[in-house]
């Protein structure tokens, strides 16, 4: 997930265009609490994306749909967006592939058991969903992933900064497998978010949870080819 900061519109003129865009649509009606994560998801999420955020940039196209940074009109933040076409999502799926339901599910669970090792989805009220589309939404890592951040120090990393890295992966990875039962599937540079706390420290995030696998379960050993 590489970010470029410098190619975000100004925050006010989004804002403007994004008022200017709820006051031409009426009122869409109040999302729905999932009660299950079932297979189908038609009715989780009853907002239209179109009517709750804008687009500022387009990340990165994915395999399924895209990466994107939007700006949600009713709180004025930003959020990162992930976007499935529903086609592509149903192909993928009758193939084995990534699976849309199974990284929901676990960005819902750790949104209500959280990790700061861990990315989760942003609340209930912020999911939205589309006619030809389905969506997750997420907070925004301004820092871009650990690629990025290796490439803008020349690929020289401290021994210090790399031991912190180690070791919060380790915990997150921990919780994941021992806590939630799950693996990750897909760890790399691109998947692994960076922000900084009150105190300047470097804090790493796993993120990007389409290759996860319950453990124990029949695709319990998967991941991308070139890292197989």
């Amino acid at each position: 997930m590489n970010i470029n900061m410098e190619t975000l519109p100004p925050t006010i003129s989004i804002a403007s265009e994004c008022a200017k865009s709820l006051r031409s649509k009426t009122p869409s009606a109040a999302p729905v609490a999932c009660k299950s994560l079932c297979l189908d998801f038609r009715n989780t999420f009853q907002v239209r994306y179109d009517n709750l955020y804008t687009t500022v940039n387009i990340l990165s196209e994915t395999m399924l749909g895209d990466i994107r940074i939007a700006l949600n009109c009713k709180s004025s933040k930003i959020r990162a967006v992930k976007r499935f076409d529903k086609i592509k999502l149903q192909q993928c799926h009758n193939n084995g592939g990534e699976s849309f339901q199974v990284e929901l599910k676990l960005m819902k669970w750790l949104r209500a058991h959280p990790h700061e090792g861990l990315i989760a989805a942003c609340p209930e009220q912020e999911q939205v969903d589309g006619p030809i589309d389905k969506y997750i939404v997420m907070p925004f890592a301004s820092n871009g992933d650990l690629l990025s951040f290796i490439g803008k120090h020349g690929g020289k990393v401290s021994d210090d900064v790399v031991r912190d890295i180690f070791l919060q992966l380790v915990s997150a990875l921990q919780y994941l497998h021992q806590t939630a039962g799950y693996l990750h599937g897909d760890i790399s540079p691109e998947n692994i978010l960076v922000s900084y706390d009150k105190t300047g420290r470097l804090r790493v995030q796993l993120c990007d949870y389409g290759l996860a696998c319950k453990i124990g379960s029949r695709h319990h050993c998967h991941g991308k080819k070139s890292y197989m």
